[in-house]
């Protein structure tokens, strides 16, 4: 197959908009975080540095593949990164294409970053599934081009592949999590509080407001900030959630107790999947289990409206463990072009041994509260310096 290859600059290009719907149109399970819109938001708000590189792969006049990709500096290494990544954390990233001629694509795309390697020093490629094509393709790659290269962040992701109906989805679960999530509901029907639905056609940003407060509120009662509470964020935020809303993707859930907004809920509806992003409540609420109703009140409605997935995106909080049952893993691929990216990924590569020993030497139970203790103390002292990639 003769490909052609254009990178193009400008995300406002009518032509790339066009080859970027034919692309996700192709895509056999595209990600609502790999969207024009997704990444549109992104580059006018909190990735305003980033330089775009969008590789288009046409055959004639048809698109049948696409790559979005940035270059970002970081600590003085060029990296290659996806659109959309850094700070708002997508999840499930990698490039859209016709299945059927996957392999010529990537072969193409590599071809052009190779030729164009004045550009960059390394790749630094985030929410790449670990068992997807495109994890193997990349590091079959770097072994061909004899380049560095290192898995990092490896993240879990849990899911629910789901059944026909909600109790069938309740089946699933133990029957101590079962009368929980039974209980919890019966409560809600016996109570003053009440959960409002909504899909962003009407006052969307009443309920954007009410969860930064919320977020903040539970967030500053861990001793940390909201990543939300700087403008970047909500601005991306509301940007992504108006686009969302008008192609009837946003999904919003309301706790009210007594008048007052106590929880909300926001997840995505795009491709047969739901994507849970992101939950605030008031930790001094009285409506127990909060958490819990607006989280299976969203997969009851993505039950109701045919989805095949629920997504808990990464993180293996231990309520998501209880909920559900199955995960998958993604990491952030590093590869290095040119010694500032070979040497931070030699770092890495130290970093990754020198965690091994210490894990060995203390612990499972141990290690884990430390991490947790240095994971708290990283993203205090991230977002107080304006950044929100936490």
């Amino acid at each position: 197959m003769d490909l052609n290859v254009t990178a193009y600059e400008d995300l406002a290009n009518p032509r790339l908009i066009q080859a970027w719907t034919d692309a996700v149109q192709l895509d056999t399970s595209p990600s609502v975080f790999s969207t024009y819109e997704w990444c549109a938001a992104w580059i006018e708000t909190v990735g305003r540095d980033a330089k775009p590189i969008v590789l288009v792969a046409t055959s004639g006049d048809r698109t049948v593949g696409l790559f979005p990709l940035c270059v970002c500096k970081s600590d003085g290494v060029r990296w290659v990164k996806f659109l959309g990544s850094d700070h708002v954390k997508g999840d499930h990233l990698g490039l859209l294409c016709d299945p059927s001629v996957r392999g010529e694509v990537c072969d193409a795309f590599f071809d052009y970053l190779v030729q164009h390697n004045d550009m960059y020093d390394g790749f630094l490629l985030e929410g790449v599934g670990c068992d997807t094509k495109l994890h193997r393709e990349l590091h079959a790659w770097a072994r061909q081009e004899q380049l560095r290269t290192v898995d990092r962040e490896i993240q879990t992701l849990p899911y629910i592949d789901l059944p026909s109906t909600f109790d069938g989805y309740l089946r699933t679960l133990s029957h101590k999590r079962r009368s929980a999530v039974r209980r919890s509901r019966r409560k809600l029907d016996t109570s003053s509080a009440e959960i409002r639905f909504g899909d962003g056609q009407r006052n969307l940003e009443v309920t954007i407001d009410e969860f930064c407060r919320l977020h903040a509120k539970r967030w500053n009662a861990n001793g940390t900030a909201s990543k939300f509470a700087l403008p970047q964020m909500r601005s991306f935020l509301e940007r992504f959630c108006k686009d969302a809303a008008r192609h009837k993707w946003l999904r919003t859930y309301e706790l009210v107790n007594d008048g007052r907004v106590v929880g909300v809920l926001i997840a995505f509806h795009f491709g047969g999947v739901t994507s849970f992003y992101q939950i605030g409540r008031d930790p001094e609420s009285n409506v127990l289990n909060a958490g819990m109703m607006l989280m299976t009140s969203a997969i009851e409605q993505a039950i109701a409206e045919s989805m095949h997935r629920f997504d808990f995106l990464r993180g293996d909080e231990p309520y998501k463990s209880r909920l559900a049952k199955s995960h998958a893993t993604q990491a952030t691929v590093m590869i290095g072009m040119r010694r500032p990216a070979t040497t931070a990924i030699a770092k890495e590569q130290m970093a990754q041994g020198m965690k091994r020993i210490g894990k060995k030497l203390l612990g499972d139970e141990r290690w884990s509260r430390l991490k947790q203790a240095m994971t708290k103390r990283a993203r205090a002292a991230t977002l107080s310096n304006g950044d929100a990639n936490e």
